[in-house]
């Protein structure tokens, strides 16, 4: 399959290639006003002769400022799913706004005023260089007649959605019922708002009451749901956003409900999710700057730093101190840098105190001579949070990467070329390669089409983990299953891919191994990128070792107007290719679902509801585990009838279903 990979591509650019040579050139875009240096950005076209005397001259479109609407133009008939994106290098810049930035005012199929589009607050895309690689042509003032439409580039999916928000300025209260695992709640959340100039702020209060809690019915009590707040970072959820700047600007910064990160080409951090256990919450940071030679890029997955994820990037373009030549300014190198510096390296015997558990060496049974257990898999956890204690280790790894733009026109095509490697600097870290391409192709005028294509070749060793700070890092840094069943208890996360041999894990030994990452993805746009009408795409990575095939697809349908519309589904680190799609499919412990709807009601009414399989500790706080597995047997070679392994963390349905009251505020108000 992954042969193929490069005669796919070739195929590709070919045909797009003379699709382009048999449209005539459209005239330059206009210099967007206030535009930001990026990393590729490309001098403006020559100035194009005029017209003869008797031509009527052609209209400058009316452009709008960075965020700011231009009350000339209509607003879009159809609202876009907003998924904010995060940076990440050296892959292709995303274009969608920031869940702090204001609607910009493009019109849609139609002329008619749009329903106010939504904003999800906790997704991001995969590619780092909005500041590497701004849109040279503007989005503002795109018409149905346009001849001129903007070339869309960035990230058109953003898969790991998982809530609707206004993007109008907005006041008011949610309430409704909420669900986790056969619990029901009351959920009230009072929430606000505002979208200024160049500061966007959005806050709020979600209060879940118990109605019904483990089968009995609550009602009297309406106690506050205890895992809401009883950690540090819990209270940070009172901020759903502060932001400075947008995306494109020189400076950018911004405080949120961590969302869904990939940096770079996803080598380290791949779709990354911080609030994937119900039971806890993170709200994190990030800091972005550069200009036209150089820029660098910051992210904390917590503000409060008890998790300690973080992750940085810088790139510089050293051919754009020299030349102005296309070619030469689009060579860019970058470096990249990420650790979690409070990794669970093994779990205790007791949440704040005795030894790690032991990979090897149990047997199920009393000692004949002493009568105490041979199974010392038995855990207890803490009282307050129901979490596991761990001994702690610091996870890191750097890397560099390299990418040149090999073919670009001014209309249907831009591809570039790329490469990577990184290392993991801990105990037992190993190395891994990739190289690939990344190609943008857009077709249309009034409705365009745009595809995005990255596929890659990958080459990695022992110690190394391709997306190794994935969706569900989060529970497997804790909790990861592998198909092998190498040792007597599930390992942590860095016990199964850096080994723990003080504590009996030996690193698993696949030699070398080779594989692909191929995504794909689609969306409809009338005119330009904020009249989004649908997109879709889906992602799939395999090769020749065990338990790291991936796949993922996702559907954003904004196109309604008063309906909007999201899905993800993501299967991750699957044993192999066949096991994809068996029939445990959406119930499986690595299967992530999160779906979500919005429909406007009345003008001040919207219906909220959301559907996803998220993450809990399997047991009351303070509980006992047996973390042993089948493979601890007796001198009979059994295993124990008493003792089953207990995971430490289950897949769990969650609904909401609220009726939101309050005001937005349009551009007159």
């Amino acid at each position: 399959m992954i042969s193929r990979i490069p005669h796919f591509i070739c195929a590709i650019t070919l045909a797009w290639a003379a699709a382009a040579e048999a449209q005539p050139p459209p005239p330059p875009p206009p210099p967007a006003p206030g535009a930001a240096a990026a990393r590729d950005v490309e001098p403006p076209p020559p100035p194009v002769a005029p017209e003869p005397a008797e031509s009527k001259p052609e209209e400058e479109p009316n452009a709008t400022t960075e965020g700011i609407p231009d009350p000339t133009q209509p607003t879009p008939s159809a609202p876009e799913l907003t998924t904010p994106s995060e940076p990440s290098q050296p892959s292709e810049p995303s274009q969608p706004s920031e869940p702090s930035d204001p609607p910009e005012p493009l019109p849609s199929l139609s002329q008619t005023p749009a329903q106010p589009p939504p904003v999800d607050e906790s997704s991001t895309s995969a590619a780092h260089t909005e500041a590497r690689e701004v849109t040279d042509v503007t989005a503002a003032g795109l018409t149905e007649t346009s001849t001129n439409p903007q070339f869309i580039k960035g990230d058109l999916i953003h898969p790991g959605t998982r809530r609707l928000l206004s993007r109008y300025d907005h006041v008011g209260v949610s309430a409704g019922v909420a669900a986790i695992d056969g619990d029901f709640f009351l959920s009230i959340t009072p929430g606000m708002a505002f979208y200024l100039e160049k500061v966007a702020f959005a806050l709020a209060l979600p209060l879940n009451f118990i109605v019904m809690e483990g089968g009995s019915l609550n009602v009297g009590s309406f106690a506050l749901r205890r895992e809401d707040w009883d950690e540090v970072p819990d209270y940070t959820k009172l901020i759903r956003f502060v932001t400075i700047g947008r995306k494109e600007d020189n400076l950018y910064v911004t405080i949120n409900s961590l969302r869904p990160a990939t940096l770079g080409h996803g080598m380290l951090l791949s779709k990354y999710q911080g609030n994937i256990d119900v039971d806890r919450h993170m709200t994190g940071a990030i800091f972005d700057a550069y200009n036209e030679f150089a820029g660098v890029e910051f992210h904390a997955n917590d503000i409060t730093f008890a998790n300690q994820v973080v992750g940085t990037l810088a790139f510089i373009k050293p051919l754009s101190f020299f030349s102005d030549n296309v070619l030469a300014q689009s060579v860019s190198l970058g470096g990249e840098y990420v650790a979690d510096f409070s990794a669970p390296r093994c779990i205790r015997t007791v949440h704040n105190r005795g030894i790690c558990v032991q990979g090897t060496g149990h047997a199920a049974g009393a000692d004949p001579f002493t009568g105490e257990s041979r199974d010392h898999t038995f855990i207890r956890t803490d009282p307050d949070t129901g979490g596991p204690g761990v001994n702690s280790a610091t996870v890191h790894a750097a890397g560099f990467s390299g990418e040149v733009k090999v073919y670009k026109d001014e209309r249907n095509i831009d591809l570039k070329f790329f490469t990577t490697y990184h290392q993991f600097l801990n105990d037992g870290g190993g190395g891994g390669f990739a190289a690939g391409f990344l190609g943008r192709f857009n077709a249309g005028t009034e409705l365009i089409n745009a595809f995005r294509l990255q596929t890659e070749y990958r080459n990695f060793g022992d110690g190394f983990l391709p997306g190794y700070f994935d969706s569900l890092y989060e529970i497997n840094k804790y909790y990861y299953p592998t198909s092998t069943n190498a040792f007597q208890v599930t390992p942590t996360k860095f016990q199964a891919i850096f080994g723990d041999p003080a504590n009996g894990f030996d690193r698993p030994q696949h030699d070398r191994r080779h594989g692909f990452n191929l995504e794909a993805s689609w969306g409809l746009f009338a005119g330009g990128r904020s009249a989004k009408q649908i997109a879709f795409g889906f992602g799939l990575q395999d090769s020749t070792g065990p338990d790291d095939t991936q796949f993922y697809a996702h559907l954003e349908y904004p196109m309604l107007g008063i309906l909007q519309i999201f899905g993800t589904y993501m299967k991750v680190s699957e044993k192999d290719m066949t096991s994809l799609f068996n029939g445990d499919m959406f119930t499986a412990p690595n299967t992530v679902v999160l779906t979500g709807a919005r429909l406007q009601i009345l003008p001040f009414m919207f219906l909220n509801a959301h559907y996803s399989r998220n993450y809990r500790v399997v047991q009351s706080p303070g509980s006992e585990y047996h973390l042993g597995n089948l493979s601890i047997v007796d001198d009979d070679g059994l295993p124990s009838p008493h003792f089953k392994e207990t995971p430490l963390f289950e897949n769990v349905d969650t609904f909401l279903a609220e009726i939101e009251i309050g005001w937005e505020f349009d551009d007159d108000e």
